[in-house]
């Protein structure tokens, strides 16, 4: 105990001597958390020094009212951080803003952001707290893993992400972690592709994927395995295309194998054709 104390007055003296060197009043008296946030008050300077202290050391942030926008590589290889507050101030997120938090569980993304760009959370593996994206919001990076989160595109969004690579946002989903998928959606991206870096994976049943009444476009789910109650539950959101072009909902052999034939007819009687 005595020798994290120190170590933590260490880091604190350390902390304040450049924010000090760089025209930010602070004092080693003050704890880690209020000298963290004094980083957004530095206007000049090369601040890499500072940014690699931090990230040894930093487990919680929350990040300032004053900030609007968290820039590119902000808090790249933070890999002890483990939840993230952003305030209604923050209206983007930068590319790889937090590339490599691979310890991150909790971030809280506020209505205000607009714009999340390229991979700004890759290889952030353990969210356990809900990912909500808004019709308002220009996405172009997700976790690469929920750990029990939830991934939610909500009602009002036309497209999912694009399944190229610095647009990544083919995901992993484990233990009772879930997605769902807005009815609105008329372009699925890379939930209609299946390979190794895209597209809907889990191989735990407690996950769940959910769409919206009405669902009306081509997913591949083939590498999502859930129970055959919860694809029942798809089925019966499925848009009734009768009279129309059948659509292609890819649920691939081992989810299949599940179904019973009057399972399976939810879905054809709508003039869907499940692979």
């Amino acid at each position: 105990m005595l020798q994290s104390k120190q170590r933590l007055l260490q880091l604190n003296a350390k902390l304040a001597d450049m924010l000090t060197s760089k025209g930010v009043t602070a004092t080693a008296d003050e704890t880690t958390t209020s000298l963290i946030n004094k980083v957004a008050d530095i206007t000049s300077g090369d601040d890499t020094a500072l940014i690699s202290l931090i990230q040894r050391d930093m487990t919680e942030f929350v990040i300032p009212n004053s900030v609007t926008s968290i820039g590119d590589y902000a808090f790249s290889y933070c890999t002890r951080l483990t939840s993230v507050i952003i305030p209604n101030s923050v209206t983007s997120i930068g590319k790889a803003a937090f590339q490599n938090c691979s310890s991150l569980t909790s971030i809280t993304i506020p209505d205000s952001v607009t714009s999340i760009k390229p991979l700004a959370f890759y290889s952030v593996y353990k969210i356990e707290s809900d990912f909500v994206v808004k019709p308002s919001m220009t996405v172009q990076s997700l976790p690469n893993s929920f750990l029990g989160g939830k991934l939610i595109f909500e009602e009002g969004i036309t497209a999912l992400p694009s399944s190229d690579y610095f647009n990544y946002g083919g995901c992993i989903f484990k233990e009772n972690a879930y997605i769902y998928l807005s009815s609105t959606i008329t372009s699925a991206g890379c939930y209609n592709v299946s390979n190794n870096m895209s597209g809907l994976r889990s191989n735990d049943e407690t996950c769940t994927l959910e769409v919206g009444n009405g669902f009306d476009v081509a997913i591949n789910a083939s590498k999502f395995i859930q129970t055959a109650e919860k694809w029942v539950k798809v089925f019966e959101a499925l848009a009734d295309r009768t009279g129309q072009t059948a659509l292609v909902l890819t649920i691939g052999p081992k989810n299949v194998e599940k179904l019973t034939d009057e399972q399976i007819a939810i879905a054809t009687n709508k003039n869907w054709t499940l692979a």
